[in-house]
């Protein structure tokens, strides 16, 4: 009995030395698998719950080309253009999963921004979509997404509200640890560096301070229904004015566009008086 034993343990030592390090193994691989998916599976997650889809070129040939131009002024490849059939005049900017970057354009900006109006949109998407922390921030959006729908507050289709303020008892948690995931993951929501760099990009400081008050304006009539865990991917607060108790307080958004707009308005150029201009 004792010498079979033994032979029955000489043999599984031999086993339990393979297995411990294919298993490693294999959850290293996948583990880098996952990473490598991550942020392709995080951009369709977000664009899922817009609502949005690619935007032909010649369906707004003018969005299309100044994009170019500015890629081109820039020196980096021009990001893809989508729309999201929302009436708020709103830009989304997140990243593609390819190493570039998506900009998500509702259907209520396309069709009230003229020539000048969309020139000041896409510098201000431009200088985001080149920021280092875009894929961070849009990972933790789509975390917040999954959590959100984990949690009973009703998500990803684009067209569902925060139902209730609380969500059902055992929501509550899952929200408050997802909240704290995606401030742990980082990235951060557009604030006065990127307006101020989006306002060199297109020249048009004084329409992009005009265009942050009028966006925030679209908001707050017409705040968007879907999660707030995407909020910081929007140029302004999707959610317009938020409620004391809701939960959406626990995921980062864009700060108040006024002073965003007071900065801007700051920087811009100043106009030559006349007799300064006759007496050169």
């Amino acid at each position: 009995m004792t010498a079979t034993t033994t032979g029955m343990s000489l043999i599984a030592v031999p086993w339990g030395a393979v297995a411990v390090p294919l298993c490693t193994l294999v959850l290293v691989l996948s583990a880098f698998r996952f990473a490598g998916a991550a942020p392709r599976l995080a951009a369709r997650t977000v664009c899922r719950a817009l609502r949005a889809r690619p935007l032909g070129t010649f369906e707004n040939p003018v969005w299309h080309d100044t994009l170019r131009r500015f890629s081109a002024s820039r020196g980096i490849p021009a990001p893809e253009l989508w729309i999201a059939p929302h009436a708020q005049v709103n830009v989304f900017v997140l990243a593609d999963g390819e190493g570039g970057a998506r900009i998500v354009v509702t259907q209520g900006a396309l069709e009230s921004l003229g020539v000048t109006g969309a020139e000041a949109a896409l510098g201000g998407a431009l200088a985001r979509a080149t920021r280092p922390d875009l894929v961070r921030s849009t990972m933790a959006s789509a975390a917040g997404l999954a959590a959100s729908a984990l949690a009973g507050f009703g998500m990803v289709d684009g067209h569902e509200a925060e139902n209730h303020p609380f969500g059902w008892p055992l929501g509550v948690p899952i929200l408050l640890a997802a909240g704290a995931t995606a401030r742990f993951l980082g990235g951060s929501a557009p604030g006065v560096g990127a307006d101020v760099e989006g306002a060199s990009i297109s020249g048009h400081a004084l329409k992009s301070a005009r265009l942050l008050e009028h966006m925030e304006f679209t908001a707050h009539v017409a705040p968007l229904k879907m999660s707030s865990a995407i909020a910081r991917l929007a140029l302004v607060d999707p959610l317009g004015e938020r409620e004391p108790l809701a939960m959406g307080w626990i995921f980062p958004a864009p700060p108040p566009s006024a002073p965003r707009a007071a900065r801007l308005r700051a920087n811009a150029p100043r106009p030559e008086r006349p007799e300064r201009a006759r007496a050169a």
